[in-house]
Formats: structure tokens, C-alpha cells, sequence
């Protein structure tokens, strides 16, 4: 804006250039002409394109009369990354072949904005070199330590490298350009005199262990004043793919100092043996045959193991150890201790791992070694061979059968039936008496026989004699005592008669002198015995002579006395009083299996007509119960008769009430000769009373007595003869 009174000419002017360098420019940039209060809009740009600092620099009009005039100031700053590496260039000298040098190089960032890097390396310079970290993040104002690595190859077209180009590519940026480093190395052979040998002898699938001082001679320690991270290469050449040699992932050496390093020898296969040797011979051409297994040179154990281990260290040298292994056959086998009941089937597994990484087929040879003269007494069978695929572990099961308590040891051989590798397992066996080898369930009713079989087996050579023998006094064995052939089997039954209801178990042993026990288990439960028969009895009414006569057999070994009683039949509430039991003392005699006979007397006394039911108990702690039923048919009175009178001499007749209850009787004589005292007579339940008859006649003569009562339709007739 000109505030004069007149024109003034003039240009924006930035003497020293400071505000062009910072990317601020202005426009107009040609003279301006301002007139009397006259203005002019000025613009002014900032477009960096790098880092800038913050500044402050001032902005003058230099008029057109020679004075210099302070426009304004102009303050700015631009954040960017700046990113430089601490070397240009790095020289590794010389590197041995399959070695690793290392060297640090820090990746600094000047700029105020953090930023993501990585490292663009060309393929063919990737075999060689390598960057560690190969990307990350650095802070602004931070930096970060990277390794740079050369590690040449037998492979590498060319060992004496030329300098190379790599670059450091700063991501998300596009104004910052690639950072470059040259680096520069050459790989060398391993010098010879720097190769050791280490040898190893050990059992096969066993291990052994190895230390040796590193680094070696000439450097004798670590000449260095930074710890050594050592990644050591191991590998098992004979055979190939295998893995026989190992140790740590990494060796750590301190500074100035040395450090052991443990290596572990386990072969998985052994190496030649002396008799490989004696069976192989030279055949025609350059093949060895074996003589009598027919294999091949190629199918023999390698004379050696061979192995090599490599250790790289950060100044670019190299240490070889040539590795040399011997594997022998394995001396002690694997063993195992396990309890076996003897005379009971029993499989036995044994773990077997495959070592190889490839399936195997053995050949299995069983072999009991102690005691060696048992093979009759203690049974061994499995299958000849066994199929095991790679780098699994399964159970080998074979089965075992001893007859007599002791012990045994068996070996287990497992041949691989290309290599004849072998491993070898032992079973230290206890054979211990059985707890039971069978268990024979009898669900039974008292007195009834129950009949099961037993199978024994003599595998022996000779005769040998059993003995039977029970628990329970109500099992009997048929035969007690019987011999079995050699290499025979025969059969005993067991027969269980119980006497006494219950659950139980009791226990059965078979006895040799030559096999020992043979121990069963029974398991019981005998219900009560149904009815023992049915008794039938007839009577007329008012009889008190019907006897009949139950007999029963008692089973029991032991001698009992049974008590006795009348209960109420099936279906009815009460029991009858028309039975009764006429003998007092039932005793029987101890059994000796086969049973004892015991009659028991019973009368029957109707007082009724119609049939009558009633039970009989028969009871023994010793013994058990015994029932019958009682089946009582009752018949109209029966004439009974003829009864002798004399002329003039009064004889009794006797007359039983058969009823439950008391009654009156009405007493008739058809024909006059003959009188009786009363017309009627009431007598108690069950009791009875004599009629007196008196005959008067010089005649013979003839008559009926009739005795009547209003509970039944039919009278009691007593045929009477009088004699003069």
C-alpha cells in the first residue's frame, strides 16, 4: 500500500537468496508501479521438498530512490525424514566358503518424522549378502544397529567379488530417496590344517556324549571383544538323511575367553559287525554277496558312521570337525516286571518306538528264558512278525499261560528283515495264585440238583491226580478224585443240592500235587422248594381212624430234629383243626448226599362234609422247611355195625361229636326190642359219650340204631344184633 503523495517504483527483493533456498517464493517478482494510496496484493509460496529447519527471514521492497524497505518477515519449517547410514561402504576381506562375517552399520534418522525401511538386495547378491534386520521402523532423531552379513557359497559363480550395490529403501516416502551402501568381499576354501577329527564309539539307539574346546588352535579364544553367537551346522553324511549327531543351536563365546561344546552321538542303526563280515564275500565284478543271506553289498551296514560339524565365526574363519561314529549291538535289554494269576489267559503288550523315520517289518522270536525246562508248564505264543510305520510307538501283545505259581523270564527279540537291526525285550514274570478262574452261578430251588462242568487241562507229560474239594457242605463233585492223561483235558461236574434258602458265594478247589490249585468261585441263590406233594385223605364223618403217613428225605450232612405244625392252605384264612400230627418226635439222621428217610404220621378227623385243605410245616435250623398240602374229602356217615347185644344186658355204643361246636343229637331204634336210656344227648365239640342199649327178647333179632343231628341230612346208623 503507497500512503505517499506520489508514485513510488519499487521490487520484492531477497538479497541473499536464504528465503529461495528454504523453497519460499513470492509474485509478483517483476517492479511494481504503486501510485498515491494505490495497493497491490502480494503472494508468497512455501513448496519444500526436503527437510527444512525452522527459520524466520525477512521479506524487503528496495525502491526505486535506493531505500531498502522491511516488508515483513517470513517464518517457517518442514518435517521430513532424513535418512543416512554411518558407513558408505563396508570391506569384508576374506571369508571362508560356508562362513558368516559380520558387520555393523547404524541406519540414523535426522528428520523429525519416524519411517519404515527395507532393504531392496538384487537375487544374485542375496546368496552373498544379507542385511539383519532386513526391514523395521526408525524413530525420528534415533537409530537403529543393523548387521550386515557375507556369507559365500561353494555355489557363487564369483569368489573374488567386485563391489557391490545395495539399497536401503525408505518406505512411504516419496521425496526421500533410496540410501546406498557398497560393500565387498571374497570367499575362501577352508584352509586343511583347520579340519579335526572327532571319533565316537557307542551302543546303537544308546547315546554318547563328547566335549571339545572351541575355538581351537591357532585363535585358542576369542580374539574379539564382543560375545560370539555361534549357530553351529551338524550333519550325518553315512548314512544319508539321517540324523546321528547333534548339538546346541548355539555356542555362545565370551569375549576373549573359550567355551566347550557337548556333541551326542546316537545311532539309530548299527555299523558292520565282525559276522557280517564272514558272510559276505567278492562275487564276480565290484558286488560283495553274503553267503547265507543273500544280501547284497549295498543291503550291509556301513563300515562307519560319518558325520561333519561347522562352525562360522563373525570374523569370516571357519572350523570343521570331521565326525566318526561305531555302533555296536545292543548289550543289555529292555526289561519289564509284571504279575501274572497263573492258570488264567493273559496277553502281555510290550511298547516297541520305530527309530527310523521310514516303516519297519520285524521278525519276532518269543523265548523263554527261565526257567528253561518249563516249556510245558508255562505257555508262551505271539505272532511271527510286526508291522511299525515311522516315528510311532505300539504294543507288541503276546499271550502268556502258566500253570504253577513261580516266576519266569522271556525274551523278546524284534529283527528288522531287511537290515537285521534288532532290539531285544525282557518280561520278568511273577505267577501268582489265582483269585478265581471261573465263576459257576447256580440260581436254584432248595433240594434240587444243580449240575455245571469244569475243564482241566494236563499239559504234562504224565498222569496227573485231582482232588475236589468245596466250601460249601451242600456242593459234591462227581467224580471226587479222577486222573488226566497227558497233554489231556477232562471234565468234573460240580453238583449243588442246597438244603437252606439264601444268596452266598462259596469257593471250589481242584488239587494237583504236580499243577497246584485251580481255584473257582460259586455264586448262590436258592429260593424256598415249592410243595414236597399233596396228601389225599377220605373219611366218612365223625371217623377218627384215617391215618396217612408223609415221608420226606433229608439232605443235610448234619443230624436234625424238625418241628411240626398245621398252617393255613394256600387261599385260606385259617388252618384246619382237622389234621393232626400223630408223631411228636421227628429226628433224622445226618445225610451222607443222597438223603436220609423221615415219615411223619397224620390223622384226619372231618367235621364237615366237603373237602378240607390245610398245609403241613416241617422245620429245621439244620434241615430247612419242608411243606405238604393236606387234601381232606369228607363223606356222609357210613353205616357201621353189626354190634352184639345180649338179652337183658345193657351195652354202650360209642358216639364222637365230629362238629366245631357243641350239639344236640336225637337218638331212634327201629324196633322196640331194643331201648336206649335218653332220646337225646348234646355233647361238646370233639367229645364223645357212650349210648347205652339195652336188647330184651328171647329171640334173635335185629335193629338199627339212628343217630341224627340237624347240621347234616344224614344220620349216623349203627346195625344191632340181639342175642337171647
Amino acid at each position: 500500500m503507497n500512503r505517499s503523495q506520489k508514485s513510488v517504483d519499487f521490487v520484492l527483493n531477497d538479497p541473499e537468496g536464504h528465503l529461495y533456498d528454504r523453497c519460499v517464493s513470492w509474485s509478483p517478482q517483476q517492479p511494481i508501479t504503486l501510485r498515491p494510496k494505490e495497493q497491490v496484493p502480494i503472494d508468497v509460496h512455501f513448496s519444500p521438498s526436503h527437510r527444512i529447519a525452522p527459520f524466520k527471514l525477512p521479506l524487503n521492497a528496495q525502491v526505486s530512490f535506493g531505500q531498502e524497505v522491511n516488508l515483513l518477515n517470513v517464518s517457517g519449517t518442514c518435517h521430513a525424514a532424513e535418512i543416512k547410514l554411518s558407513e558408505h561402504s563396508l570391506l569384508f576381506g576374506d571369508v571362508v566358503i560356508g562362513s558368516t562375517a559380520f558387520r555393523k552399520v547404524h541406519l540414523h534418522n535426522f528428520g523429525d518424522m519416524g519411517v519404515k525401511y527395507r532393504f531392496d538386495i538384487p537375487p544374485k547378491l542375496a546368496a552373498l549378502f544379507s542385511a539383519e534386520p532386513n526391514d523395521g521402523f526408525v524413530g525420528p532423531h534415533d537409530d537403529v544397529v543393523l548387521q550386515i552379513k557375507f556369507h559365500p557359497t561353494k555355489q557363487s559363480a564369483d569368489r573374488n567379488s567386485r563391489a557391490q550395490k545395495i539399497r536401503c529403501v525408505i518406505e512411504d516416502s516419496n521425496q526421500h530417496e533410496p540410501v546406498e551402501l557398497m560393500v565387498q568381499g571374497r570367499g575362501v576354501d577352508q584352509p586343511d590344517n583347520s579340519v579335526q577329527m572327532l571319533t565316537f564309539n557307542s551302543v546303537v539307539r544308546e547315546k554318547t556324549t563328547k566335549e571339545f574346546s572351541f575355538p581351537p588352535a591357532p585363535l585358542n579364544k576369542n580374539p574379539t571383544s564382543e560375545v560370539w553367537r555361534l549357530n553351529p551346522i551338524i550333519k550325518t553324511d553315512v548314512p544319508g538323511g539321517a540324523a546321528y549327531w547333534s548339538c546346541p543351536s548355539e555356542i555362545i563365546v565370551p569375549p576373549g575367553g573359550t567355551t566347550n561344546v557337548e556333541i551326542v552321538y546316537r545311532p539309530l542303526t548299527m555299523t558292520i559287525r565282525d559276522e557280517d563280515k564272514a558272510d559276505a564275500k567278492l562275487g564276480e565284478g565290484d558286488e560283495m554277496l553274503a553267503s547265507r543271506k543273500g544280501m547284497r553289498r549295498r543291503d550291509l551296514p556301513p563300515e562307519k558312521h560319518a558325520g561333519n560339524l561347522f562352525i562360522a565365526t563373525p570374523d569370516g574363519s571357519a572350523f570343521s570337525y570331521k565326525l566318526e561314529g561305531t555302533a555296536l549291538p545292543p548289550k543289555d535289554a529292555k526289561r519289564i516286571s509284571v504279575d501274572v494269576q497263573c492258570k488264567k489267559p493273559h496277553i502281555q503288550p510290550v511298547e516297541i518306538t520305530n527309530w527310523l523315520r521310514e516303516a519297519q517289518r520285524f521278525n519276532v522270536k518269543i523265548q523263554l528264558v527261565e526257567p528253561a525246562n518249563a516249556k510245558d508248564e508255562i505257555k508262551l505264543t505271539g505272532v511271527d512278525t510286526f508291522d511299525l510305520p515311522a516315528d510311532l510307538t505300539r504294543e507288541y501283545k503276546f499271550n502268556v499261560y502258566a500253570f504253577c505259581e513261580g516266576s519266569g523270564l522271556a525274551r523278546l527279540t524284534f529283527t528288522n528283515v531287511k537290515t537285521e537291526e534288532y532290539m531285544t525285550i525282557e518280561v520278568a514274570f511273577k505267577f501268582v495264585a489265582p483269585d478265581t478262574l471261573q465263576t459257576l452261578e447256580f440260581n436254584t430251588t432248595c433240594r434240587q440238583v444243580a449240575k455245571q462242568s469244569i475243564g482241566v487241562s494236563n499239559p504234562l507229560s504224565q498222569m496227573v491226580s485231582f482232588k475236589c474239594e468245596g466250601s460249601h457242605p451242600d456242593i459234591r463233585f462227581a467224580p471226587e478224585t479222577f486222573e488226566v492223561g497227558p497233554s489231556s483235558e477232562a471234565f468234573v461236574d460240580v453238583l449243588f443240592r442246597p438244603v437252606l434258602t439264601g444268596k452266598g458265594e462259596a469257593t471250589i478247589r481242584l488239587s494237583a500235587n504236580e499243577l497246584g490249585d485251580f481255584p473257582y468261585t460259586v455264586k448262590y441263590d436258592v429260593k424256598p422248594a415249592g410243595l414236597e406233594k399233596t396228601m389225599v385223605f377220605k373219611a366218612p364223618l365223625g371217623s377218627t381212624d384215617v391215618i396217612e403217613t408223609f415221608k420226606f428225605l433229608h439232605f443235610s450232612r448234619k443230624p436234625a430234629s424238625y418241628t411240626s405244625r398245621i398252617e393255613a392252605a394256600p387261599g385260606h384264612k385259617a388252618p384246619s383243626s382237622d389234621f393232626t400230627i400223630e408223631t411228636k418226635d421227628i429226628k433224622a439222621a445226618a445225610s451222607n448226599g443222597e438223603g436220609v428217610e423221615v415219615s411223619v404220621d397224620l390223622r384226619f378227623q372231618p367235621s364237615a362234609l366237603g373237602e378240607i385243605r390245610a398245609l403241613l410245616v416241617l422245620s429245621s435250623p439244620d434241615g430247612g422247611d419242608y411243606k405238604a398240602l393236606l387234601v381232606g374229602y369228607t363223606q356222609p356217615p357210613q353205616p357201621q355195625g353189626p354190634v352184639t347185644l345180649s338179652s337183658g344186658k345193657p351195652s354202650n355204643i360209642d358216639f364222637n361229636n365230629p362238629f366245631e361246636e357243641a350239639t344236640e343229637f336225637s337218638i331212634q331204634i327201629d324196633n322196640p326190642c331194643f331201648t336206649v336210656a335218653n332220646r337225646k344227648i348234646k355233647l361238646d365239640a370233639k367229645k364223645s359219650s357212650p349210648i347205652a342199649v339195652t336188647f330184651k327178647s328171647d329171640k334173635p333179632q335185629g335193629a338199627r340204631l339212628i343217630i341224627s343231628a340237624s347240621n347234616v341230612s344224614t344220620p349216623w346208623i349203627y346195625f344191632l344184633k340181639g342175642v337171647p
